[in-house]
């Protein structure tokens, strides 16, 4: 279809390197939780191709990032990036959903769907 992806997925998700290596996807990340990035890898048992994948685990993260991005030219950095700046949107959502710190949104309950919308005719 033509666009670009990053998506993170699950440290136990299997990953293939172009060699034919397999490991779980926290299995890859480089010494001292530094980025690796595998280009042309294949994610999952059913080996599905992507441009490249990035495990990366920072000091200060809970949990490791396996991401899988559609650019294989892209370096692991600009692809953390790329997934960095998507993930500073999620916590405005959740925000925004919640009752003591945003509009409550989660609770609303709107029965005519053209003013969920803000179409008013």
């Amino acid at each position: 279809m033509g666009f670009a992806y990053v998506i993170r997925f699950r440290g136990n998700i299997h990953v293939s390197a172009t060699d034919g290596e397999t490991r779980p996807a926290a299995a890859w990340v480089g010494k001292g939780g530094r980025a690796r990035k595998l280009q042309g890898a294949e994610v999952t048992a059913a080996r599905h191709k992507v441009g490249a994948v990035v495990c990366v685990r920072a000091k200060d993260m809970k949990d490791a990032w396996c991401l899988a991005a559609s650019n294989a030219e892209a370096t692991a950095r600009e692809i953390m990036n790329y997934y960095a700046k998507r993930w500073t949107i999620e916590p405005g959502f959740r925000d925004t959903k919640d009752l003591r710190f945003g509009m409550g949104l989660s609770v609303l309950r709107i029965a005519d769907p053209q003013r969920a919308t803000g179409c008013f005719f």
